[in-house]
């Protein structure tokens, strides 16, 4: 075996291993989140998403900030040094979360990409003053507000909610859907869906999803200035979507069918012109993530910890079966 197939071999057992340990961290600390999801506020949409991100980010830094670099400096290039099952099978661990990752991805975006041309199969172009991208109408039972797509957002607004809401309410439920935008939510709950880490066969991804949706919506509720319209439209959506099924969809949207009840805090906030303080847990979770990234950065500049990745990956892939 080469030093460049070993090299390659160590890369991705190296990923698996940080995968392995960043996400138990992750799973560790979940069980508050879960408790608490339900109660998720808008000050706290940065810290889910970076919380859902953190345990593949960390391994990915790990892999090619300090370990992958400790061992190309200081392994011998032997030729002929062969490797155990141990470094097989965690090259493959390596490899099937890369995988996996890549397939959910492109996933997310073909469905993203056949959702956006079935619409503007039936859609016709409207004029919605302040939309800042291209708007659609769209002859669906269900009163859909939603923003498909990242590099090239597009508005899709059913019928019955250009009919039902007025001008004002109108206004406001676009000021609510360009704070989507200004914020990148879709590519931000794209980046959640793919992430590639080991928690996938776990409860906290979608709870994490759950809590980071009505997060978000508070936020983008917040943008909008006009407070009393976008909470007299949120109604008026609500009850239109009374008799219709709620709708998956991969994008951001005003309404997608939630309970009574997180919709009547939703009209709450805005009426009652509530801002929450921003959570202890947003700010730890914050916290953590600099801490970790000052970590990574020192020992990717520390002749000792390159010395020691080596060591750790050399036991690992030598010393073992």
């Amino acid at each position: 075996m080469t030093f460049a197939q070993r090299f390659a071999l160590v890369l991705l057992a190296a990923f698996f291993l940080s995968s392995v340990i960043t996400s138990l961290i992750a799973l560790v600390s979940a069980p508050p989140l879960l408790r608490s999801r339900d109660r998720a506020s808008a000050k706290e949409a940065g810290a889910l998403a970076l919380y859902r991100l953190m345990p593949a980010g960390a391994a990915l830094a790990l892999t090619a900030l300090v370990l992958g670099p400790g061992y190309f400096e200081h392994e011998q290039r032997v030729e002929a040094e062969g490797s155990g099952v141990a470094l097989f099978a965690m090259a493959a661990g390596g490899l099937v979360i890369m995988l996996w990752s890549g397939f959910r991805l492109a996933r997310a975006v073909r469905r993203t990409a056949v959702l956006r041309r079935a619409w503007l199969a039936q859609a016709a172009p409207i004029d919605l003053p302040g939309a800042g991208m291209p708007a659609y109408a769209l002859d669906l039972p269900f009163p859909l507000v939603a923003v498909l797509g990242i590099i090239r957002p597009t508005l899709f607004v059913s019928r019955v909610v250009l009919d039902t809401c007025s001008p004002a309410e109108m206004a406001a439920i676009v000021e609510h859907e360009r704070a989507h935008v200004r914020r990148r939510d879709n590519a931000v709950r794209l980046l959640m869906d793919a992430a590639p880490d080991l928690l996938g066969p776990t409860c906290v991804p979608s709870a994490v999803a759950a809590a980071w949706h009505r997060a978000v919506e508070q936020r983008a509720d917040d943008a909008a200035g006009r407070r009393f319209d976008l909470a007299s439209a949120l109604v008026k959506v609500a009850r239109a979507a009374a008799a219709t099924p709620a709708l998956d969809l991969p994008a951001s949207a005003l309404y997608r069918g939630e309970s009574a009840a997180l919709i009547g805090d939703r009209v709450r906030r805005l009426v009652d012109g509530q801002t929450e303080a921003r959570p202890a847990r947003a700010a730890a979770i914050g916290a953590a993530a600099v801490a970790f990234g000052a970590l990574v950065s020192a020992m990717a500049l520390t002749g000792a910890a390159s010395r020691a990745a080596h060591a750790v990956l050399e036991i690992t892939v030598s010393r073992l079966p």
